[in-house]
C-alpha cells in the first residue's frame, strides 16, 4: 500500500481482484493502448504491485505467495514457482477449523476465493491458474506439514547456494 500510493483498505479490497475484464480487453481492442492513469485503479494496482516484486527480487532472494509473480518474474534467473494445493475435503476442513463455520459455507468461500484467484491469475499472467505447465513443483499440502514443506523448501535453496537468513525458529 505504501508503495503504491492506495490505502491499505484500498489494496486488501482490490489485490488480486479483477473488476471487469471484459471492459478493459474492450478499451484495449478499440484503439491504442491506455496509459496506465487511464487505466482503472486495480490494474494500476497490478502494475505497481508488479514493479515491487520485480524491485524486491532484483535485492536477493525471496519468496512471493500469489499475485502472478510467477509471470511477473518468468525471465528472472533461478525461479522456483510453486503451486501448492489440497484436495477440497482438507481444505473445507481447514476453513471449518479457522473461521469457525460449517462444512456448506467454508465450500462457498473456498470455491469463491478459487474463483477469484482463478480469474485475477488467468488475466493477468495470460496462463492458466493451477496449470502444472505453469509452476515448476506442485506440492499438496495435504500430505505433508507446514514444518515438513519449509525444510524441503530450505534444502532446495540450499542445493541451489542460496544462502537463507533466519530467526533462529524451525519454520
Amino acid at each position: 500500500a505504501e508503495k503504491s500510493g492506495y490505502s491499505p483498505e484500498f489494496v486488501e479490497k482490490n489485490e488480486q481482484v479483477l473488476k471487469n475484464p471484459v471492459l478493459h480487453d474492450f478499451f484495449a481492442w478499440y484503439g491504442e493502448p491506455l496509459e496506465e492513469t487511464e487505466l482503472p485503479k486495480v490494474n494500476q494496482l497490478f502494475i505497481k504491485e508488479s514493479e515491487l516484486i520485480r524491485e524486491i527480487s532484483q535485492k536477493g532472494p525471496c519468496i512471493i505467495v500469489g499475485r502472478c509473480a510467477d509471470k511477473i518474474l518468468e525471465e528472472t534467473e533461478g525461479l522456483i514457482s510453486l503451486f501448492i494445493y489440497a484436495p477440497m475435503e482438507a481444505r473445507v476442513k481447514e476453513i471449518m477449523r479457522r473461521y469457525e463455520t460449517d462444512e456448506k459455507e467454508a465450500e462457498y468461500l473456498i470455491k469463491q476465493a478459487d474463483k477469484i484467484r482463478k480469474n485475477y491469475y488467468n488475466f493477468y499472467a495470460k496462463k492458466t491458474w493451477a496449470d502444472k505447465a505453469s509452476y515448476n513443483m506442485l506440492i499438496d499440502s495435504s500430505r505433508i506439514s507446514e514444518k515438513e514443506l519449509a525444510a524441503m523448501l530450505r534444502a532446495l535453496l540450499t542445493a541451489r547456494g542460496v544462502e537463507l537468513e533466519t530467526d533462529g525458529s524451525d519454520q
